[in-house]
């Protein structure tokens, strides 16, 4: 039962963590040449969350790294609604 409840919590952390991330480099809460680079950062992000919120690919990752890892299967087979909300979005800048 450790075990399970330890996985639970690493879940927890890992949907806490990309929310957040999300929310800062969201490309609607940036305006101008920032948007490029908010763009960029959250596709990483994207990414990110899509293998580390999966036991199986983030067991994957952990031995061979991006290699390891058909990304496009990982990115087709993620729900938005996993996420959870992301709240409201407003420019942070500009």
């Amino acid at each position: 039962m450790l075990i399970s409840h330890t996985n639970a919590t690493i879940q927890i952390k890992i949907k806490s963590a990309y929310k957040k991330a999300a929310m800062k480099w969201h490309p609607d809460r940036h305006r101008g040449e920032d948007q490029a680079e908010a763009t960029e950062k959250f596709k990483e992000i994207a990414v990110a969350y899509a293998i580390l919120s999966d036991p199986h690919r983030r067991a994957a990752y952990d031995r061979g790294g991006a290699g390891a890892i058909d990304l496009e299967e990982a990115m087709a087979n993620m729900s938005v609604d996993d996420m959870g909300p992301l709240g409201n979005l407003t420019p942070i800048n500009g």
